[in-house]
């Protein structure tokens, strides 16, 4: 056997014979072996086997060079990794016997060829057809970053060792050249260069971090961009701030020392918002106009917190407010307790954080002279998770108004079931129309309810789930809804409904459910509520006076394209 070691320590060459009886036993030639520390010949009774398992673990990942020979992976150079190996001994020892010995491997993690007696080459604890567990912890043989082809091998698996590579990785040099740039007084935009030295691995992200004490204290920003770009702008800050920035860079292994620091302060520019726009009215009934528009296009700087709403009875000469701050940015405000037909004149102004915009275009509509005809009493909506003890969803208080022939009907839109049983005041719905393709759409309605009371959704299993009521006056008792619609689609886009009516002066309620990423908006009919859960489900709701018995379609707009499930239903007027 020659044991020779590689050129980076100098060569050196040691020429071993064996006996010729070594030969016979093992049926084989000898090659050339590399080693230094234990030769295999001086492992007392020594057990051969080959390498049955092999796992490395460098602390984030683990990888199996037996399955994946040459496999690759990074550690860093200041770091180290974890190898955990066994090996099978053979029925027999070396030297033809069954009592206690040792076993035999070599490596050349140190960039040389090292032979290893386990235990050690005094210690005879090994027995044969034994597994045999070895862990090592390995370092950098070298300093600095360089790629390290490393393998692993038994006396009897000496043509065919278990292989790997290693890349020995620093992390990158910092960032230079930091600068940031206030582009409103909300956002600032950062540049920098990246680093001269990438460590030996290619930069994968950068981690961004601001102080808004003059750097004494830190905050993540962005915990790693993803991106090499070395553009970033950090948004929804304060006016009238100074903030200081400071870029690591995120390389295979590590993240880098920080960059120098950049200072920016936001102006204090804000303004009031524009005026929103596209403002409609429709009257709903003999004494309610819903109303609905276009948020402004500029927020001046700050969010919308609400919208002053404004009535005028002389076509705009004379103004009166119908609430001053909506409290909400929702484009939408439903205007109830009019007197039947009559004319109304509307305007809207946006507010913000500085003040109150000016007020959008005008739009008038004329409630309905009719008494018999449908009544919306009320309309209320609510949302939430169900729980794994109930799996109940309530709106706790709902009034269902007065008058004659009254109706209740409860919708129902959920992500991941349907419904069981609606109750209103312990008293049972019956379910008008659903529909589960995708995401749960359902109607229950209630004949003649009486007053308030908590409308309790059972849910058959856990959910996110928007719940909406609406109760009606004026709905015929006999046959309360007589045409109703289902759709859902297979292909991803926005929800779209078509139902024929029969009757005259009846109303047309649509409900609609789509996954919680994608929004709600622009309905051909009246938006009667939209909620949004995201990433779980979008429930929305609307509704269309049909004078005359015709063809109704009720369409949304989704903000992303999806899957979603959508039913109707005809409330007949008790004329």
């Amino acid at each position: 056997m020659i044991e020779t070691h590689k050129n980076y320590h100098g060569k050196h060459l040691l020429t071993v014979f064996f006996a010729s009886i070594l030969f016979a036993t093992l049926g084989m030639s000898m090659n050339q072996v590399f080693a230094m520390g234990d030769a295999p010949s001086t492992c007392p009774n020594r057990y051969d086997g080959p390498i049955m398992s092999f796992l490395i673990n460098n602390g984030s990942n683990t990888f199996d060079p037996i399955a994946n020979p040459g496999v690759t992976f990074n550690v860093n150079t200041a770091s180290s990794y974890d190898v955990t190996f066994v090996i099978h001994t053979s029925n027999m020892s070396s030297q033809n016997n069954t009592n206690p010995g040792t076993t035999w491997y070599h490596d050349d993690v140190f960039a040389f060829a090292d032979g290893h007696c386990v235990p050690d080459s005094k210690i005879t604890t090994i027995l044969p057809n034994q597994d045999v567990t070895l862990n090592r912890t390995l370092t950098n043989p070298h300093p600095g970053y360089y790629s390290q082809s490393v393998f692993f091998a038994t006396f009897s698996t000496l043509s065919n060792p278990v292989t790997y590579n290693v890349q020995w990785i620093d992390s990158s040099s910092a960032p230079q050249n930091l600068q940031a740039m206030a582009a409103s007084s909300s956002k600032i935009t950062l540049s920098w260069t990246a680093p001269v030295n990438n460590g030996g691995s290619e930069i994968t992200g950068y981690q961004i971090e601001r102080s808004t004490d003059g750097g004494s204290t830190w905050s993540t920003v962005d915990e790693n961009t993803g991106s090499t770009s070395t553009t970033y702008s950090d948004t929804g800050l304060n006016p009238n701030t100074s903030y200081t920035y400071r870029v690591s860079a995120i390389n295979g292994v590590s993240t880098s020392s920080p960059s120098n620091t950049a200072t920016a302060s936001t102006p204090s520019d804000v303004t009031v918002p524009s005026s929103p726009t596209e403002l409609a009215v429709d009257a709903i009934s003999s004494s309610q106009i819903n109303l609905s528009w276009t948020a402004p296009a500029n927020d001046g700087g700050s969010a919308i917190t609400g919208y002053d709403v404004e009535r005028s009875l002389d076509n705009g000469n004379t103004w009166y407010t119908v609430i001053s701050n909506t409290g909400s940015d929702n484009a939408a405000y439903n205007d109830t307790g009019l007197s039947q037909g009559t004319s109304y004149t509307y305007r809207v102004s946006a507010i913000n954080s500085v003040g109150t915009s000016s007020p959008s275009n005008t739009a008038s509509a004329t409630t309905s002279t009719s008494t018999s005809g449908i009544v919306l009493n009320n309309v209320q909506s609510t949302s939430g998770a169900t729980t794994l003890s109930s799996n109940r969803i309530m709106l706790s208080d709902f009034d269902v108004g007065t008058g004659n022939n009254r109706l209740l009907v409860v919708g129902v839109s959920a992500d991941q079931s349907d419904v069981n049983s609606v109750t209103f005041g312990g008293m049972h719905l019956t379910k008008k129309v659903g529909s589960f393709y995708n995401n749960d759409a359902e109607f229950w309605y209630l004949k003649n309810p009486t007053g308030n009371g908590a409308i309790v959704v059972t849910m058959n299993g856990q959910t996110s789930a928007v719940v909406g009521a609406y109760s009606f006056s004026g709905v015929n008792q006999t046959n309360p809804m007589p045409t109703k619609a289902v759709r859902h689609n297979i292909n991803p886009n926005s929800p779209t409904i078509s139902i024929t009516t029969k009757f005259a002066n009846d109303w047309v309620l649509d409900l609609t459910s789509i996954y919680g990423d994608s929004t709600l908006g622009s309905s051909t009919c009246t938006q009667q509520w939209d909620v949004n859960m995201p990433s779980a489900i979008t429930g929305a709701s609307s509704s269309k006076i049909v004078p005359t018995p015709g063809v109704v379609n009720c369409k949304w707009t989704a903000s992303s394209a999806d899957f979603w499930d959508d039913v109707a239903i005809e409330i007949r007027a008790s004329q």
